[in-house]
């Protein structure tokens, strides 16, 4: 994986972590909700495990929000 990829992946995860935490859902409630394993969506908090756009559509829904929304969030 590249630099640049690895960086996207964590500043996605930055913004699902900071919006599970606003809605105060743990990561195993989130986990459990979208039927992924915890560590799976803790991975991908950390922008360690990439994702598909249908596993990051879930989670975004999860988190009421929706996907272009997550990447509106995204840092530059």
């Amino acid at each position: 994986m590249n630099e640049e990829v690895r960086n996207n992946l964590v500043k996605i995860g930055e913004v699902l972590k900071s919006r599970r935490k606003e809605l105060k859902i743990s990561q195993e409630k989130l986990a459990n909700t979208i039927g992924i394993d915890r560590k799976h969506l803790s991975a991908m908090e950390n922008g360690r495990q990439n994702m598909t756009i249908s596993t990051l559509c879930k989670v975004a829904d999860a988190l009421d929000i929706t996907i272009f929304e997550v990447f509106a969030r995204v840092e530059k």
